[in-house]
């Protein structure tokens, strides 16, 4: 991704393409405003007790607001940078929208619904109201891209000042997670990479989680396990037959895990940390 040279931008990035709001003749971002958290509470009550027992909480989609200042030569072009915005704004597929204020966070979304205030019939100023559909939002870098470790880009991202690596040769080691806790089975991407000799039987297993992830069989060198969310797969093909159907969780902060049954191996943890 290519960050704009101006002071203050706004980039839409989807699987295709990436587009700089910005780079519309006449548009200024101003200011972003995100709305206050939003979530539901799964409870259990019981008619012979008080009160109820939280059991865990859900995000649920929050509004990210984008406010921009346009200034037209007349209202012709006023109403052509408006049908040009909701081309790049109202598609079939979601996306990621990355402002200047925060660069450091993507905020996936799949909605866009507009307010236009006229100042004269060439100025006006519009808000942009996208609707973030996951309930939190993204670091842009991942844990194996060099920018992670960039001073412009980890500032206000909640990592510690340590050196952080993410593929490791050893059989004890770290992982740093620097948001909310990385769990498989809510969708959120964590793609765990093996290569390495196993002759009967690997673990792959998180002692701060006490999660296990159990691959049953041999594996050469040459072959890449694969675990992807809660799907493994060996060299492409789906192998959870020969699992234990284990996911592997990530806590917020440093994850002690261990690996068993493996000689001469490299392994890699791939995943954005999440933030509210």
């Amino acid at each position: 991704m290519k960050i704009p040279k101006k002071a203050r931008w706004v980039l839409i990035l989807n699987k295709n393409n990436e587009k700089e709001l910005t780079s519309l003749s006449g548009l200024y971002f101003l200011e972003a405003e995100q709305e206050d958290l939003n979530y539901r509470a799964l409870v259990q009550t019981s008619e012979i007790n008080d009160g109820e027992v939280p059991i865990s909480n859900f995000f649920d989609p929050f509004t990210l607001k984008l406010l921009f200042y346009f200034k037209g030569r007349d209202e012709k072009d006023l109403n052509l940078l408006v049908q040009e915005l909701r081309q790049e704004l109202a598609i079939r597929n979601s996306y990621y929208v990355v402002h200047s204020d925060l660069p450091m966070f993507k905020y996936p979304c799949n909605q866009a619904s507009f307010e236009i205030e006229r100042i004269n019939n060439s100025d006006a100023k519009i808000s942009i109201s996208f609707r973030v559909f996951k309930g939190y939002k993204e670091s842009l870098p991942n844990t194996l891209s060099a920018q992670l470790i960039d001073n412009n880009w980890g500032f206000g991202m909640g990592l510690e000042m340590q050196d952080l690596s993410y593929t490791h040769e050893t059989k004890s080691f770290d992982i740093f997670n620097a948001g909310l806790e990385i769990d498989p089975r809510l969708q959120h991407t964590l793609k765990i990479a093996f290569s390495g000799i196993v002759t009967n039987k690997l673990t792959i297993y998180n002692q701060t989680t006490d999660d296990s992830f159990i691959y049953n069989g041999n594996l050469k060198k040459n072959n890449i396990l694969l675990l992807d969310g809660v799907y493994p797969l060996v060299d492409g093909a789906r192998c959870g037959k020969n699992t234990n159907n284990g996911i592997v969780r990530l806590a917020k902060g440093n994850n002690s895990i261990k690996i068993e049954g493996a000689n001469d191996f490299k392994i890699s943890f791939a995943f954005h940390f999440l933030y509210r």
